[in-house]
């Protein structure tokens, strides 16, 4: 009897019955979270130019992600990248970095306007030689977010996390 209830528990389990637990990278611990699949837009530094995304963020709704290329700078990953991430009708944030050698030298110069509601406590953090993140809360009647626009460099990329 217990072999029959073991085999109809894992059958059960199996076929998906009992569905097993979402859980999302802020419910995790930090060191879990960092190793969570991430959703991106990349940039292609051989193009270069204006590149433009349109996407939906983590609660569904569309954004748009621009990387600039300043002009008068050099491609293949050299130069002064503007990024910005437009939730349309809502906010706009964004900042600027500065590579070289496939390397994040500097972030600097954020920016941010909110066209519903306001915008508050925004940091902008170059976490590595490979990632900067611009952080901030947006403010609109009773709802308050916490949003971010996180680039990295990857395999001489740049990708713009999907947050």
């Amino acid at each position: 009897m217990k072999k029959l209830f073991a085999l109809l528990t894992l059958c059960v389990m199996v076929t998906g019955i009992v569905q097993p637990a979402r859980v999302s990278a802020a419910e995790l611990p930090e060191n879990e979270a960092e190793n969570l699949p991430e959703e991106y837009v990349e940039y292609d530094f051989e193009a270069g130019g204006t590149q433009n995304f349109e996407v939906a963020d983590e609660d569904g709704e569309e954004v748009e992600i621009v990387i600039e290329e300043l002009p008068g700078m050099a491609r293949v990953a050299k130069g002064t990248y503007k990024i910005s991430k437009t939730h349309k009708g809502v906010w706009t944030v964004g900042f600027y970095v500065d590579v070289s050698a496939n390397r994040i030298v500097k972030a600097y110069g954020k920016f941010y306007k909110a066209i519903k509601g306001s915008i508050c406590e925004t940091t902008l953090v170059k976490n590595s030689d490979a990632q900067a993140t611009l952080s901030f809360r947006h403010k609109y009647g009773n709802h308050t977010g916490r949003r971010s626009v996180i680039v990295k460099i990857v395999n001489k990329k740049f990708r713009v996390v999907k947050l």
